[in-house]
């Protein structure tokens, strides 16, 4: 008889006995095997995965001079290493929950426009155009324009609060903060 690798799927189903290292006569399983079965869950190729990386860095650690020979075998090791955080973060079932959509709260507003004083003349039309512009865009159903330099409200379209002025809280003072860092983004 032939033995059988217990990996493939005409060895898997195989009978048990047929599946054993030495041919099917009852002897112990195939450690191999075993290892490679043991491998396929996610947790433990990520156990895997930081027990190898932390041995290889030990081992760079604790040797004085490097040879060639261990710095390609290290190349190797983080290269299976890499394929095994491949392969666990393949395995998980990882679903993205939905956002729940949320009923605002307010009056529908088809365009309110506050350009006076600032003394562009076509800022009206121009802000206009944005508004409609990221509507249709985006999935948004509020627009709001805030002018930071001189405080005020310049555009607000769809549902708001009653008051036309806008009051800076937590959120509007996050999304007006410059961070290089982190970049802006629309709120």
């Amino acid at each position: 008889r032939v033995p059988f690798c217990s990996l493939c799927a005409h060895c898997s189903s195989a009978p048990r006995a047929m599946r054993m290292s030495d041919g099917g006569d009852g002897g112990s399983p195939n450690p191999v095997a075993l290892g490679a079965r043991a491998l396929r869950s996610p947790a433990a190729s990520l156990g895997v995965t930081s027990v190898l990386l932390s041995v290889l860095v030990g081992n760079r650690f604790a040797m004085d001079e490097v040879a060639n020979s261990q710095s390609r075998s290290d190349l190797l090791a983080v290269a299976a290493a890499a394929s095994l955080v491949l392969h666990a973060l393949a395995s998980l079932d990882i679903e993205s929950r939905v956002a729940e959509p949320q009923q605002l709260v307010g009056a529908r507003v088809a365009c309110e426009l506050d350009t006076a004083g600032i003394g562009a003349a076509r800022l009206g039309e121009f802000l206009t155009w944005l508004a409609e512009s990221l509507a249709a865009c985006t999935p948004t159903s509020s627009i709001l324009i805030y002018d930071r330099a001189r405080g005020r409200t310049l555009l607000r379209a769809g549902v708001m609060g009653p008051a036309p002025s806008v009051a800076p809280g937590p959120i509007l003072d996050k999304c007006l903060t410059v961070d290089r860092a982190r970049g802006t983004y629309l709120a």
